[in-house]
Parts: structure tokens; C-alpha cells; sequence
């Protein structure tokens, strides 16, 4: 699967540019090595952050991302029919496997490694203050590992990917082809974004035994 830079910002697919870089401005502050001193968690964050940024900072690349994770929710598969079958135009059984929004965790699993609770040590702060005397230092909070959110934890249905995979048996008519290209595209039968907003096609490509 394509990687999902929008997820790791933490907002839906869009080609609203500043909406983007909002979205960067505030987890790039909020992953900072700055305020987050010696928390590898915090730092790979930040990292995530940045890269995922990199490959959305102008509208060519919104578009062109978009364009992907689109595509990547179509499923294509190609049957191998009968001449006879072809010409006939009967009626074939087609198992296809989908990937469904996880019902579990709503599709949640994608957006980050946080949930939206604030962290219970820390306040929400995402560090804490030490004393030692008269001297004093802030260190990151060990609990959300910088954060100021609570740990999600991995939905144990998915696996922390947000969707599951499910083998559905389709019915489709061989008539029902285009007959100069040999195939059948279907709305709504591909696969659905973690969101569940979103659903691909399903095409299909037929093909003549033995040509």
C-alpha cells in the first residue's frame, strides 16, 4: 500500500494547501527537539512529520498524491472465460478480496500513534519540570513520550492498520462488458479508504482462454 502522508499530519486527503501547512506548523511544534529533549519517540515523530510535509508542500503534489491514494482504492482483476462463455455472455462467480474499514477502531488506526485524551502525568504539557537544589531542567514526560496525548492503544482487530481484509463472491454478467476492451469497471465495489468515507471501483478485465 501507498504510504498515507495525510495520516501522518493527521488530517483527511485534501488539496487545500494551507490546511496542510497548518496541519504541519502544529505537529512540527508540537515534535520539536526543542521541547522534546531525549525522547527518541518525539524525534521519529518529528522526522514523520517533516517527510510527510516534504511530499505535500505544493498543490502539484496534493493533486498528484490524491490521485494515488484513489487509485491504489480500485481493485483490478482479470478472469480467464471460455470463448464460448464470452460469446454467450453468461453469468460468472468472481471472489474479490477487500479492505474494509475497520469496525473496531473506525478506521482510527492510520491518523498517528496518539489518541486525542490528554496525558494524565504530564497535564497535556508533553514535559515535566525537575528540581535538583537550585538547579532546575525540564525533561519530556516519559508516559506520552512528549505528546501531551495519551498512548492509543493497537486495535487488536486490524493491527493498528485501520482496515481489515474481507473475500466477497460477486456475480457479474459477461454482457455487461465493454466488447472492444473487454472490460467492467463497478462504483463502489473496490476498496474503502480507513475512513470508510471513501470507496474505490472494481475492475474487471476479461481475457479468452488459451489467447
Amino acid at each position: 500500500m501507498i504510504r498515507n502522508y495525510f495520516a501522518d499530519l493527521e488530517i483527511q486527503p485534501t488539496l487545500d494547501l494551507e490546511r496542510v501547512k497548518a496541519a504541519h506548523r502544529k505537529l512540527a511544534k508540537q515534535f520539536h527537539p526543542d521541547f522534546n529533549a531525549e525522547s527518541e519517540l518525539a524525534a521519529a515523530s518529528f522526522r514523520r512529520v517533516q517527510e510527510a510535509f516534504e511530499r505535500l508542500d505544493s498543490e502539484e503534489k496534493l493533486r498528484s498524491h490524491c490521485r494515488q491514494l484513489e487509485d491504489q482504492l480500485d481493485i483490478v482483476l482479470e478472469i480467464e472465460v471460455t470463448d464460448s462463455a464470452w460469446d454467450e455472455g453468461v453469468a460468472v462467480l468472481i471472489p474479490v478480496e477487500q479492505r474494509l474499514s475497520c469496525s473496531s477502531c473506525r478506521g482510527k488506526a492510520l491518523l498517528g500513534a496518539y489518541a486525542r485524551a490528554i496525558c494524565a502525568k504530564c497535564g497535556g504539557r508533553g514535559s515535566k519540570q525537575i528540581k535538583r537544589g537550585a538547579h532546575h531542567w525540564t525533561h519530556s514526560c516519559e508516559d506520552c513520550g512528549g505528546s501531551g496525548r495519551a498512548k492509543a492503544a493497537r486495535c487488536a482487530r486490524c493491527d493498528g492498520q485501520g482496515l481489515v481484509r474481507q473475500t466477497t463472491t460477486m456475480k457479474v454478467n459477461l454482457h455487461d462488458f465493454d466488447e472492444a476492451s473487454m472490460q467492467l469497471r463497478i462504483p463502489e465495489a473496490g476498496h474503502f479508504s480507513p475512513d470508510g468515507r471513501r470507496r474505490g471501483s472494481l475492475v474487471l478485465r476479461a481475457k479468452i482462454r488459451g489467447f
